[in-house]
């Protein structure tokens, strides 16, 4: 008696075709990789590196150079790429914000991964003229001395003047004029804070700390007043955003990417 049984060996390869698929396909490396965080302002630090004083500054700078050249920037701090390229994440955070506007793509992005010690440039077709690869890699060699010595509101203030200079005067800053420029900047801030702890003495505190309990008292009963509002634009039209790539939920202004720009590591 002959018994015929179904070859099953011969389904094996369609299986490991299917699975090979699954596992290279956008959609599971998407899932698997590091989520894009929402866009909250021009500095998104998910990292807690960047202290309240060091975020008004780099914002006021950033602010200044969009002031000056029409376009847009952000920068943003996490901890770990686990283990996923740079340049795949920081195209993937540029394709989800979309900073810049989308007439002129004018926009860049400034990415530190603080554990990993890396970081990336990433500039809008836009911007491309005037922040070619080699000038991202400049800017990025420039942050060097910096981030090693873990002074990140140097490195990236250094970073948004050096963009400024390169979109708005087509030039990039010499080691000197970075240093120099820094270095007034800096000065300026910690004098100015030296003048105001002189100048608060016991009565100009006492006043503050009251001050400030009747402001508190006052939004408490307007926002009860006049109920919750959303949407709101803390950030001058840096609005709140999720992870999806939608153009709805995008805090830029629609500016596209093609992956110029440039890595680096410290």
């Amino acid at each position: 008696m002959i018994c015929f049984f179904p070859a099953r060996k011969a389904a094996t390869p369609l299986l490991y075709i299917v699975t090979v698929g699954i596992l290279i396909s956008p959609g599971f490396i998407s899932a698997a990789a590091e989520a894009v965080p929402a866009l909250v302002g021009r500095l998104v630090d998910t990292t807690e590196t960047i202290s309240p004083t060091e975020r008004e500054r780099i914002e006021a700078q950033i602010r200044e150079l969009e002031e000056t050249s029409g376009g847009q920037m952000a920068v943003l701090l996490i901890p770990s790429l686990d283990q996923e390229p740079i340049e795949a994440f920081s195209l993937r955070v540029a394709e989800t914000w979309k900073i810049g506007s989308a007439e002129r793509d004018d926009g860049v992005i400034l990415v530190l991964a603080i554990q990993d010690r890396k970081n990336r440039l990433e500039v809008g077709y836009g911007w491309e003229g005037f922040i070619n690869d080699a000038r991202a890699g400049d800017i990025l060699r420039q942050m060097r001395s910096d981030l090693q010595r873990e002074q990140y509101e140097r490195a990236i203030l250094g970073a948004v003047w050096a963009v400024q200079r390169c979109t708005t005067l087509d030039e990039m800053p010499t080691e000197d004029e970075r240093e120099e420029y820094l270095q007034a900047l800096l000065d300026e801030g910690d004098e100015a804070g030296q003048l105001q702890t002189e100048e608060s003495g016991p009565f100009v505190t006492l006043l503050k700390w009251l001050s400030g309990i009747v402001f508190a008292l006052v939004v408490w009963f307007l926002f009860f007043r006049s109920g919750s509002r959303s949407n709101d634009d803390d950030h001058d039209n840096w609005n709140n955003s999720s992870s999806s790539s939608d153009d709805s939920d995008s805090g830029g202004g629609g500016g596209s990417y093609g992956g110029g720009g440039a890595s680096g590591s410290w």
